[in-house]
């Protein structure tokens, strides 16, 4: 009991909520905290007020300039609640103050109980970040060469991400879907983001399934027009009682920048439900397709390179040769709103240790490209050991300067069930001054993943 109490007493000291509240949100939290032991941030955070200031629009028509939640990003103190960016906590905060009840108006159920849902305009969420000029802010996400440090940016794209989801799925107080974040598309870069410029991230609502949601994230440096990063986040939301498909209400697009992207996530849906149909028809056939001639002939010089190395080419290496590892021990810090270990501090690993097999490979700091598709296939808990490994598939020569190939693989260990199950897999293009190795494949699992770059 005790433990509970000083639990929820640190959340309100970390999420600036008053003294009135926090007591309300200890007699809630201690006694939810005995009815379930596996009570999440949601249940034991109380509803109000969140301590930054926020700037929240309801206009119709609506202003394509307006955003619905608009903050700018405040270092936090050190005994902040977990690991997470003072962004994500204040897309937390955000998410817990509208969770109040009697916020949301009811919505009439149809005739087989599934709620009525109307469509919506495009929900948008706007982060500032004022790096030039708030010393700590700069420190917090500066990296060794004085540019913005990607990996802990990406952990903010996932919870603007998720609070654009909930803003959109959110206004029915009886229906309330668990949002999960199922894959993100590539992440597109376009230069590097300098700790001299603020800068921002936009989120916003352009496609919508039965049951799924495309959300748009851009980083925007400051008097530059075209976004740094850019990438998709997929939700799909689930019932919370039986965990099948929910209902999210359709988007409406109001411009028509809206209707474009809405257009070309719905034609990159259709291609993804045929390939899906495609594989189901297919079976296992697939994985006993030939080889590329390409890859066929690779592999055949990988095998010699690795079984005959003083031999072999010398301007090449084996790709098991590449290899990252780390082991980490996901931490109760670490969870998200529902209770599970955060997408976008995987997301973050992930990307700073395929950096650092790039930069180990290479000799020079690699700069992103380009972050392949990811999908979350299964949860991640807290207690469970996750072992990153990354390895160099293939690189490629591009003027005065190289690309280079990572895959990073996330694997799910859990001693206790003696289980241990691939989570996610991360493709990561980066590029580095100069030329490098050929990186060939030993084992035909390697030549089948390295044909997608060639």
């Amino acid at each position: 009991m005790r433990r509970a109490a000083a639990l929820v007493r640190s959340v309100c000291a970390a999420t600036g909520m008053s003294k009135q509240s926090c007591d309300a949100g200890q007699r809630a939290g201690v006694s939810g905290f005995v009815r379930d032991s596996t009570a999440t941030l949601d249940d034991i955070l109380p509803a109000g007020p969140p301590k930054h200031q926020s700037r929240q629009v309801s206009a119709s028509p609506r202003d394509d300039k307006l955003a619905d939640v608009e903050v700018e990003v405040t270092p936090r103190a050190p005994g902040r609640l977990g690991s997470y960016t003072p962004a994500t906590m204040m897309m937390w905060q955000e998410r817990i103050a509208r969770e109040a009840p009697g916020s949301h108006a009811d919505q009439p159920a149809s005739a087989d109980g599934e709620p009525v849902l109307e469509p919506r305009a495009p929900r948008k969420v706007v982060v500032r970040y004022p790096v030039s000029t708030v010393h700590d802010l700069h420190e917090l996400y500066q990296n060794p060469w004085g540019y913005v440090r990607i990996g802990r940016l990406l952990e903010d794209f996932d919870s603007v991400a998720g609070t654009v989801a909930f803003l959109h799925s959110h206004e029915n107080a009886h229906h309330r879907p668990v949002l999960v974040t199922a894959s993100v598309d590539r992440i597109t870069a376009h230069g590097e983001l300098c700790l001299e410029k603020d800068f921002r991230l936009e989120g916003r609502t352009i496609w919508t399934g039965r049951s799924s949601m495309d959300i748009l994230i851009q980083c925007i440096a400051d008097g530059q027009a075209q976004p740094v990063l850019e990438a998709v986040f997929t939700f799909v939301g689930r019932d919370p009682a039986t965990g099948k498909a929910a209902p999210l209400p359709a988007v409406k697009p109001e411009s028509a920048l809206d209707a474009e992207w809405f257009e070309k996530r719905q034609k990159v849906n259709d291609h993804q439900k045929a390939l899906r149909k495609a594989r189901q028809q297919a079976g296992t056939a697939s994985t006993n397709e030939p080889l590329d001639p390409r890859a066929a002939a690779l592999l055949a010089e990988g095998a010699a390179l690795q079984d005959l190395p003083a031999l072999g080419a010398d301007d090449a290496v084996v790709a098991s040769g590449t290899e990252l590892t780390s082991v980490l021990l996901m931490q109760p810090q670490e969870r998200n709103m529902a209770g599970k270990v955060f997408g976008g501090h995987l997301m973050g690993r992930a990307y700073e240790l395929g950096f650092a097999a790039a930069l180990v490979f290479s000799g020079s700091k690699p700069s992103l490209v380009e972050v392949g598709a990811v999908t979350f296939d299964r949860p991640v808990e807290v207690g469970d050991l996750i072992k990153f490994t990354a390895t160099v598939l293939h690189t490629r020569r591009v003027g005065d300067a190289s690309r280079v190939f990572v895959e990073v693989e996330a694997h799910r260990m859990n001693p206790r069930e003696v289980v241990s199950e691939v989570t996610n897999r991360f493709r990561f293009e980066y590029e580095v001054e100069g030329g490098v190795k050929r990186v060939l494949p030993a084992t035909e699992e390697q030549a089948r993943k390295l044909m997608r770059y060639l």
